[in-house]
Parts: structure tokens; C-alpha cells; sequence
């Protein structure tokens, strides 16, 4: 393992014909791609409803840009060298990376780099590191936004801010910095295959070191410090491997997973013993403050606040997640294990998914089961039911988020639906939905008894049985609406059709 750059800021992707057989090419639209989102459709709400996408002030052709790329992106937090950029496969330094890149191809101007985050504002007051990764844009104007593309969910994931807001701590990179960091990364491929030697090692450590008198670098020479030990570990070097992780402890007491480590010295246990405590009692205050702003967003049912209540739910759980060792629930494909925290409308397009609803209209005519029977011919990944006109967590609706009409149509919802993750074409979906709502569809036009024992005319466009999904990123909304803490999209995203 050389160490040498794995990625230059001032190029958008090596060479022009690396990038036209990339996934890169094949998902990111150019800029006269990118069009203006129709009144009444489920992303309406996303902000861009006319005008040419060059027209657009800066801020907003920055939010669409991290829209985009935070879809387009598959999560894999231990990326082999060969997924990286132009797959627009990784973590939140891909996400990065291509957000740059891809801002630049689109023309905006913007001043461009990356910041290492330090701490959040809700963090212990001396917590100074982290190994997160964010994007600063300065215009020329003068103003600086802070963006954050990460594809996943939680504080600060999809924001982009202005610098003064608070959003996050964070030192600027160095291009060399952003190397060494991507080694690092690179170095847990390697290590979770067996595949580091002993040359690889003295790299790591020699970043290491190199870092080692920067304080907002602590968290990552904590990772080249663990990621020494386990190597020595593996090899059954039991010493080097309790000198390296304890020295890792010293550089990062946040890190508390260390404490399951069984070559931890008394100093270093209590050291991360004291961290996690720290880190629980921030966590604690920081969701009570959460908690309670989400109830106040989602008691005023107004969507802008729901847009707010929504992101507050995820900040809540993945903080939640980390400080009590849990992870989301999972979903199960081809035997592997997927957080749904991870189901990005990219991963949707990879696996060939798409989302259908059985609606409450069933049960009122009792078609209920002929349409579930006739549906058996596509592969169910994950199901569940719900009904979307009750509230949620926190008073979480569920109906205002899934779409711009879900208020106006709460009666007509009123009931269970049955929520479908299948692995199926889209086009064959919505060729079986149209023909049920065919076969099925007679009191179109009529005015029928509805469940709450009144009258109710069948407008055909809603009491129609079944609904399918047009796209990944609709998919994915739509999948999850009942689980909304775990979403990487709401309908206020602007939706990469491209997937």
C-alpha cells in the first residue's frame, strides 16, 4: 500500500474517459438535466418548481447538488480501492468528494474544501476531534455555507447551513490530510481481509505520528492506532497489540466500542468509562431538547415544521443508537443484512427494488385478499402495515410526510395499509397495479358507505386499491414512512429521477 493521493480537489475525476464508464457519469445529471419538479407531485415541496437550474440562486443549486449526490451514494464504510469516487461508493469522504466534484461540473461558484469536524454543539464541552467530514463553500459574495452530504441519517446529515449557524466545529484540510485519511480508511478493507503487512503498518504509523500534535486530528490517529493493534492481534502478538490500542485510548476517550477490547489497561478502561459517560449525559440533554421541539413541530401539522420534526426524530434515534450500543433494525437480501439507516435510493436502484401500498380501500370492499393473492408473484423483501392517518412517534404524522395532499386526503387513508418492499421492474409493478385497479376498480365514479359508516364518492385517483412507486427515491419515501427515524430522504429532497 503506497501512499500516495487518492483523490485531487482541483480535478473533478482522473481522466474524461474514466468518467464516462463510471457509475459517477451514469447517475450525476448535467446541469440542463437537472429540471424544475411539478406542482402536486410527491417531491413538490423540494423548492424547485420553475426555472432553468442555472438560474437558481447559489444556495439553492447547492442544496439540489447534495440531494443529488446523497441518493446517488451506496454506503460502504470499509471501501475496497476500487470503490471510491467513481463508483460513488463509501462514507461520508466519498460523499464529499463527489459533492466537490460535482459541484464544480455544474458550475457553481463556490470556493471549495474540506473541514475535519471537531464537535457539535451539543457534545461534552471537551470533546475536540472527530472523524467526520464536511464540505465549506464560500461565494463570491462572501458567504460560507457548511454542507453536509453524508448519505445516511442523523445530526447534521443532508444540511447545508450557513457557517454562523452553528451546525458544526470544524478545521480545514490540507489535500495531504485528505490522503492520509483515505489510507486509513483503506487500511480497514485491508485489515478486515487479512491483507495488511508489516510495510503497510509503518505508514500508518508514520501518519499517525505526523498528526499526532493536531488536536482536531485525534479521532483518526486514534483509528491508525487501533488499526495497528488489531493487526497485531490477528497475529497473535498480544504485547504490540495492548501497547497500540491503549495508545489509541490516549488520543480519543469518546471511542467507548474500545471497552469490549481485552487489552485495555486500568487507565485507558477508565478513561473510556469516563468518556462514555460524558458523551450519555450530552446525549441525554441534547434528545430531551429534541423531543421536545419535535412535538411542538409535529402538533402544528404544517409541513415546513414537519420537514424540521422529521430530521429532529433522526437526530434522536442515531444519537440514541450510538450512546446505548444499538443499531437500526435490518432487512434481509440475498443473506446479507441491511440497516435501513443505509437504504439510500442508489442502493434500491442497485438491488432492483421498488415499493408498493396495498390501501385501506381493500378491506372496505373486500378485495383485500385476492389482491394480496395476486401480488404473490413478486419476490417480498420486507412488509409491514400501518395506518398512516395515525400519529407516530413524538406525534409524528405519517400522511403529511409521505405527500403534499396527505392532509387534504386524511379520510380517505383512514384505515390499515400494507407497505412492500419487493424486489421486482418498476414498469412490472405499475403494469400489475393498473390492471387491479382495473379488475377491481368498479364503484369508481359512485358514491359508496366508507368505514367510518358514511358516505364517501370513489374519486379514482385515491380509493384505488393499490399505488406503486415511480422511481428509486420515491421507493425509498415511501417504504419508509412508517419508520421515518431510519429515512435518507424526505419529500422536501429534490429526487435524482436518474435512479
Amino acid at each position: 500500500m503506497e501512499k500516495k493521493p487518492f483523490f485531487n480537489p482541483d480535478n473533478n475525476i482522473e481522466n474524461s474517459e474514466k468518467k464516462a464508464q463510471s457509475r459517477y457519469a451514469e447517475f450525476l445529471p448535467e446541469a440542463g438535466d437537472i429540471n424544475p419538479i411539478a406542482k402536486g407531485s410527491t417531491f413538490s415541496d423540494c423548492g424547485y418548481n420553475e426555472g432553468a437550474f442555472e438560474e437558481l440562486d447559489i444556495s439553492q443549486r447547492i442544496v439540489i447538488a447534495n440531494d443529488i449526490v446523497r441518493q446517488s451514494i451506496r454506503i460502504d464504510y470499509e471501501k475496497d480501492t476500487d470503490y471510491h469516487l467513481d463508483n460513488l461508493t463509501g462514507d461520508c469522504l466519498t460523499a464529499n468528494m463527489a459533492l466537490q466534484s460535482y459541484l464544480r461540473e455544474l458550475g457553481v461558484s463556490v470556493d471549495l474544501g474540506f473541514g475535519l469536524v471537531k464537535r457539535r454543539p451539543f457534545d461534552p464541552s471537551d470533546r475536540y476531534t472527530s472523524r467526520h467530514i464536511v464540505t465549506e463553500a464560500k461565494t463570491p459574495e462572501g458567504e460560507v455555507y457548511i454542507i453536509d452530504p453524508t448519505p445516511a441519517v442523523g445530526y447534521g446529515f443532508g444540511q447545508v447551513e450557513k457557517k454562523e449557524s452553528g451546525l458544526y466545529e470544524y478545521q480545514l484540510l490540507e489535500k495531504s490530510d485528505i490522503t492520509d485519511i483515505n489510507i486509513l480508511i483503506e487500511s480497514r478493507s485491508l485489515l478486515r481481509k487479512g491483507e495488511l503487512t508489516i510495510t503497510d503498518i509503518m505508514i500508518i504509523e508514520k501518519i499517525a505520528q505526523e498528526h499526532e500534535d493536531n488536536k482536531s486530528f485525534h479521532s483518526w490517529v486514534n483509528e491508525a492506532y487501533y488499526i495497528i493493534a488489531q493487526f497485531y492481534k490477528n497475529i497473535g502478538d498480544q504485547n504490540n497489540y495492548s501497547v497500540y490500542l491503549n495508545k489509541a485510548v490516549k488520543y480519543d476517550k469518546y471511542k467507548s466500542r474500545l471497552l469490549s477490547e481485552e487489552g485495555l489497561d486500568i487507565q485507558s478502561a477508565n478513561l473510556l468509562n469516563e468518556g462514555k459517560k460524558c458523551f450519555k449525559q450530552s446525549i441525554d440533554a441534547a434528545v430531551s431538547d429534541w423531543e421536545a421541539e419535535a412535538m411542538q413541530c409535529f402538533a402544528q401539522q404544517k409541513p415546513e415544521k414537519t420537514k424540521r420534526g422529521l430530521y429532529l426524530l433522526q437526530c434522536i434515534q442515531n444519537e440514541l443508537n450510538f450512546s446505548e450500543g444499538t443499531k437500526p433494525p435490518t432487512f434481509s437480501i440475498d443473506g446479507q443484512e441491511i440497516s435501513y439507516s443505509d437504504l439510500t435510493p442508489r442502493l434500491v436502484h442497485d438491488l432492483g427494488l421498488t415499493t408498493l401500498w396495498i390501501k385501506p380501500s381493500v378491506k372496505v370492499h373486500g378485495v383485500e385478499a385476492s389482491i394480496k393473492d395476486e401480488l404473490k408473484k413478486f419476490e417480498v423483501i420486507d412488509s409491514y402495515e400501518i395506518d398512516i392517518t395515525k400519529e407516530g412517534r413524538l406525534g409524528y404524522s405519517p400522511l403529511i410526510a409521505g405527500h403534499p395532499d396527505g392532509q387534504k386526503n386524511r379520510r380517505l387513508f383512514d384505515g390499515v395499509s400494507y407497505v412492500y418492499l419487493l424486489r421486482a421492474n418498476k414498469d412490472d409493478v405499475l403494469s400489475e397495479k393498473k390492471r387491479l385497479r382495473s379488475k377491481y376498480g368498479k364503484y369508481i365514479g359512485s358514491t359508496i358507505k366508507w368505514s367510518d359508516g358514511l358516505p364517501i364518492e370513489w374519486p379514482p385517483s385515491l380509493l384505488n386499491h393499490v399505488h406503486s412507486t415511480d422511481n428509486a427515491p420515491e421507493a425509498v419515501l415511501h417504504f419508509m414512512v412508517g419508520k421515518p427515524e431510519y429515512s435518507s430522504i424526505n419529500r422536501w429532497s429534490y429526487p435524482n429521477i436518474r435512479l
